[in-house]
């Protein structure tokens, strides 16, 4: 975007960067506090093109919000993650237009976490968000974990508590920054 360098999107991409996975990647998300970049929003997936010698890459969307912009949108990371990608197939060149944060009223977050609830298993959600609650960071190789499940999650919590849940689902490698939720498909 216009307002970072090439050399700093270089890096802000690396924020979340969650190792090599051995299969192909349709969505990962990540939600981490970084020193220098402040909250840290990221989508992730594997590019739909091989490289020069046949091997994927995973592309990662971020955006990153300092505390009065997050405070602005309710603390909710998933109104500051960038859009989800339909063409797993990214501009090489060009420049992308600074996203824009719409913060979610009480109504719609209201009705967006009914929707989620009739979808999510109970279980998960209560072991979870007991886990989230009791503990300083969770580990989870639960079957099932989505990104509904984390946003379902985000919403259960209140505003004031939201900036704490930070996660990334999934990962391959320790996070660098590491989340309080860190979802891996296998230990």
């Amino acid at each position: 975007t216009a307002n970072l360098s090439y050399d700093e999107a270089f890096e802000l991409c690396r924020v979340p960067d969650i190792g090599d996975p051995s299969v192909y990647l349709d969505s990962g998300l990540a939600y981490l506090r970084a020193p220098k970049w402040g909250h840290v929003f990221a989508r992730y997936f594997t590019n739909a093109d091989r490289d020069s010698a046949g091997r994927a890459s995973l592309v990662y969307d971020v955006v990153a919000l300092n505390d009065d912009e997050f405070a602005a949108i309710g603390n909710d990371a998933f109104a500051a993650l960038p859009p989800l990608a339909r063409d797993h197939r990214p501009e090489r060149f060009g420049e992308l237009p600074i996203p824009a944060l719409t913060p979610r009223d009480e109504a719609t977050s209201a009705a967006r976490l009914a929707e989620l609830l009739k979808a999510e298993d109970q279980t998960t959600i209560t072991t979870l968000l007991a886990a989230l609650l009791a503990g300083d960071r969770v580990l989870s190789f639960l079957p099932g974990v989505r990104a509904e499940t984390v946003e379902c999650l985000t919403l259960l919590v209140p505003p004031w508590l939201r900036s704490a849940l930070t996660f990334q689902i999934p990962t391959i490698d320790v996070p660098k920054h590491t989340p309080r939720l860190t979802v891996a498909e296998r230990p």
